[in-house]
């Protein structure tokens, strides 16, 4: 359940930082960027919690890891891409 609100919570991120950016009329690739950053921000965040705090060792994190931080990160990717290509 924590996976799936967390990839939620990527999209929501996502969606409005494109929207920010395209309400002050910037590169919809700065979106992504900064998207990018702050969600490998919070993954590792997420992975270094269960870690510390639920005892999970990296072994068991990091398949979660590559989940929460790659699938978003893809669309990510492709969402700009087909932006630049729209253009």
């Amino acid at each position: 359940m924590r996976t799936t609100i967390l990839l939620a919570a990527a999209a929501l991120l996502l969606a409005s930082l494109h929207g920010v950016v395209r309400l002050l009329h910037l590169s919809s690739a700065l979106a992504s960027v900064v998207f990018l950053f702050l969600w490998l921000a919070a993954s590792t965040f997420n992975m270094w919690f269960g870690m510390v705090e639920a005892g999970y060792t990296l072994a068991q994190e990091w398949p979660v890891f590559m989940v929460l931080f790659g699938l978003p990160a893809i669309c990510a990717l492709l969402l700009q891409w087909r932006l630049a290509s729209s253009t």
